[in-house]
């Protein structure tokens, strides 16, 4: 397993890239511990009946927060009668429960009223669920894999405070940190992911309890752990648990998660009295007269984690006293009562704050520092947890119930759009499932361009001309996507390129030179293996001129390799970056635009800068859900034009093709069908003239309805039907 540390808005997020799909909800306040997701979406209106995909009874009680990873949602509860404590995991789409696991045994022990055995939120590395418990002896951390087997279960210390437990475990490297700051015997751990043994331990200077969550954050170049506890913020190196930095206050106990940011760390501390603090990174020691920026004491909260969003933290109390400061003075741009009592933390997505009071209301406000309202909703059910903000939905649990919130998908049916009829079909006899191909121009004659399909069952490559000839077939173990580019530089020489990956027999890559002459295929790759691939696409950069191939995968990672010339007239390949995805085979890259698109299969579209050094942190453009997405997306392809350009999705599950535009902000223009095809895979599309056949350009998609044909078919009444429906939007 490999994992690849990123830092965005100076959170480090740790991420297991076979594993851990970009952008789910893997532990406390998400994937960088701050609740933001950088989705593109979620829902803004919701009632008790509007939105909601479904409501699934929960058993126990706890005060735990929701995590999602892939297709599954985990969640803690506690058992009052059999004084278990549960670990849960529900199917993301339908709700339904898949297991239900025991995994701890023991009296409750001394706790706050409000307080419960399963308020700690468990964290995810992708391959197991770890949750924190106690009882009225110990502390223990439990390793569950995602078929509900306890994979381990460790008490790494006793345990007492007469509130009794809420922090979460958090998930960095190799081990997953514990906070067990506490009225007793006071520590905090690292315990190896695979076995739960003991890495690092770190004894506080005072034993005083703390609910706070710590936050992994970078600062020149050094990996730090956040944590408030013991009168103290403070910061550990989480290799090694040692002390790098401290700072007295901003008070004896705490609750919140500190947010860090520009260079800060801003700590909240909740009793005895509820104060704020700004500390600079960069110190050794203590730092408290030397590196505190702000302070402030006016409307603090003791429960609810503020959240920074920009140059603003906005803050919301226990009373529902909303106060907006600005990050890098603390002065107040903005305080009043707002809202109810509240217990549950702010979350964010697309510039939106989601407030949820203990009534179940929602306020849902503008980041901006006027207390800008822009949708009011209500669940009226008993809220005091977090929700879990991901796949364009809010997962948010109540004193009963687990609710998933999401915009329903479209009533649309093949009759509401238009289905255009090709005029070719592309099959040959040995052919069994050609499901991608990729559209060769000829530079001087296009009406002899060509189209290559890969039929991974057939274990072929099939070259065919525009009248429906079969020029050449080549034999290729399990080929997946296929892709071309044209006049790319190879030791010197412009070259047309076509590029396979091969599912079996050694994942590689299979590269061929285009012979314009003979519209035929010269193999000449030089042994390019891969990671275990699925599909995946080309793209020749405008920047640089390097060309990479970019292969998907079905466990979720994404490898981007440079493919050059071994000045033999050959192609080798050398892996140069890796994504975090879901479940993906489709992918197109925009080379003018410096834009690579992935589909993810149950959850839709992700773009990412297409440039090997570039950020690996992808934003989810296209959403399973909107505009009647319904799932299983696959095919993607760009259609460029003069006036105008497409990003082309094939929704597998629906057997649509949706138009997006081309430029951001990516708006859906329409859908359309192509008669026969049915749960299309592959596609392609090109806008160059070739022929009288294909003035405008054509469309190329795959069909599993025997015997598997390629469909084309000309652009014009396609592009027809998408400026109609565009102008009616």
């Amino acid at each position: 397993m490999k994992t690849a540390i990123l830092t965005l808005c100076g959170i480090l997020v740790a991420v297991c890239i076979d594993t851990l799909t970009a952008e789910d909800w893997p532990g406390w306040r998400g994937p960088r511990g701050d609740g933001i997701s950088l989705d593109a979406t979620a829902p803004l209106h919701w009632s008790i009946t509007e939105n909601i995909a479904w409501r699934t009874p929960l058993p126990g009680a706890g005060r735990s927060s929701p995590i999602v990873i892939g297709d599954r949602v985990f969640v803690t509860a506690g058992d009052p009668i059999d004084e278990t404590r549960r670990v849960i995991c529900l199917d993301e789409l339908t709700g339904n429960t898949l297991w239900n696991v025991a995994v701890h045994q023991g009296p409750a022990g001394t706790m706050h009223r409000f307080n419960s055995t399963a308020s700690s939120t468990p964290v995810s590395d992708g391959k197991s669920v770890f949750a924190v418990f106690v009882d009225d002896k110990g502390l223990y951390v439990v390793a569950v894999d995602f078929e509900g087997k306890i994979v381990w279960s460790k008490s790494p210390g006793t345990y007492f405070s007469n509130h009794g437990f809420a922090a979460s475990p958090v998930v960095y490297g190799e081990g997953v940190v514990v906070n067990g700051h506490q009225d007793g015997e006071a520590f905090v751990c690292m315990l190896r992911k695979h076995d739960g043994e003991e890495l690092w331990r770190f004894k506080p200077t005072v034993n005083l309890r703390s609910f706070s969550t710590p936050v992994l954050t970078r600062f020149e170049g050094q990996d730090q752990l956040i944590l408030t506890g013991a009168s103290q913020t403070l910061a550990l190196d989480p290799k090694t648990g040692e002390q790098i930095w401290f700072a007295d206050g901003p008070s004896q106990k705490f609750v919140c998660t500190p947010s860090v940011g520009h260079g800060m760390v801003f700590s909240f501390g909740g009793s005895p009295d509820k104060h704020a603090m700004a500390v600079r990174l960069g110190g050794h020691g203590d730092i408290l007269t030397t590196h505190t920026k702000w302070r402030n004491e006016r409307s603090m909260p003791y429960v609810p984690s503020p959240i920074l969003v920009g140059d603003r933290l906005h803050i919301i109390n226990d009373s529902g006293v909303y106060t907006c400061l600005d990050a890098m003075t603390g002065d107040t741009l903005f305080s009043g009562r707002k809202l109810g009592s509240v217990y549950s933390s702010p979350v964010s997505i697309a510039d939106r704050i989601y407030l949820f009071e203990d009534s179940g209301a929602c306020t849902i406000i503008q980041n901006s520092s006027d207390f800008k309202i822009l949708a009011k909703n209500e669940l009226s059910e008993t809220v005091q947890t977090t929700p879990a903000l991901c796949h364009g939905s809010l997962f948010v649990r109540t004193e009963t119930q687990l609710i998933r919130i999401c915009e329903k998908i479209e009533n649309t049916t093949h009759s509401e759009a238009p289905a255009i009829a090709p005029s070719i079909r592309l099959v040959d006899k040995e052919t069994n499932d050609q499901d991608d191909m990729c559209i060769w121009v000829h530079a001087n004659d296009p009406a002899q361009s060509t189209i290559v399909a890969s039929d991974k069952s057939a274990s072929q490559i099939v070259v065919y001309g525009l009248n429906g000839e079969v020029i050449q077939k080549l034999n290729v173990p399990k080929p997946g996507n296929i892709d071309v580019r044209q006049n790319v530089m190879i030791d010197g020489q412009p070259t047309d390129v076509v590029v396979v990956n091969q599912r079996t027999d050694g994942f590689k890559l299979v590269v061929f030179r285009v012979d314009a002459k003979s519209r035929t295929l010269e193999r000449i790759d030089d042994d390019c293996k891969t990671d275990p691939n699925y599909g995946g696409c080309l793209y020749h950069s405008r920047k640089t001129g390097r060309l990479f191939f970019v292969c998907t995968s079905d466990k979720g990672s994404v490898g981007q390799y440079e493919l050059k010339g071994n000045g033999r007239n050959q192609i080798t390949a050398t892996k140069v970056r890796d994504l975090s995805v879901g479940k993906c085979e489709g992918a197109v890259a925009d080379d003018e635009l410096g834009m690579l698109y992935i589909a993810e299969e149950k959850k839709g579209v992700w773009k990412f800068a297409a440039e090997p050094d570039a950020s690996a942190t992808g934003t989810l453009i296209a959403s399973v859900g909107e505009h009647g997405l319904k799932g299983d997306v696959e095919g993607l392809s760009i259609f460029k034009s003069n006036n105008r350009g497409y990003l082309l999705v094939s929704d597998q599950g629906r057997s649509r093709f949706m138009a997006y535009e081309r430029e951001a902000p990516h708006r859906f223009l329409g859908d359309f069908s192509v008669d026969g095809a049915t749960h299309s895979d592959g596609i392609d599309a090109t806008s160059a003239n070739l022929g009288s056949a294909f003035p405008e350009g054509l469309f190329a998609c795959h069909t599993d309805q025997s015997p598997r044909a390629v469909l084309v078919t000309p652009w014009g009444p396609i592009g027809q039907a998408l400026s109609r429906n565009s102008a009616e939007k």
